[in-house]
């Protein structure tokens, strides 16, 4: 079994949620997909190491707001990523602390860039309150 610690990816439209998964994959991430946000707190609480969270905002069930406030309770310094289709997305209300928004659609090469500008500490600080 591998232990590796995977990226959670929360995205209900099966085809990006895949598209995601083939890039963070040849990138050399390990993740764990889910599609709506039951399933997502269920696989947060399971205790399997996450290295980051990566979810639609809009989702079937709690919301990516509430996957991503779940995560941080039990996980405080987990990377959190955020994506939407939707520009009026209320992130500086909604999103935790030192988080990015990436707005869809948006290209794999700024997905893998914001995941290691987040994991490495790095980068301008884009954060929600």
């Amino acid at each position: 079994m591998d232990n590796a610690a995977k990226i959670l990816v929360v995205e209900d439209e099966v085809l990006v949620a895949l598209d995601i998964e083939d890039a963070l994959g040849a990138a050399g991430f390990a993740t764990r997909l889910v599609h709506n946000g039951e399933n997502a707190l269920e696989a947060i609480n399971s205790g399997e190491p996450l290295a980051a969270i990566l979810t639609d905002i809009r989702i079937p069930g709690p919301s990516g707001w509430d996957v991503a406030r779940h995560g941080r309770t039990l996980f405080p310094q987990i990377p959190v990523i955020y994506m939407s289709g939707d520009s009026e997305a209320d992130w500086d209300a909604n999103g935790v602390e030192s988080s990015r928004m990436l707005l869809k659609p948006f290209v794999m090469s700024e997905l893998l860039t914001t995941i290691e500008m987040l994991s490495n500490g790095s980068g301008p600080g884009s954060t929600a309150p």
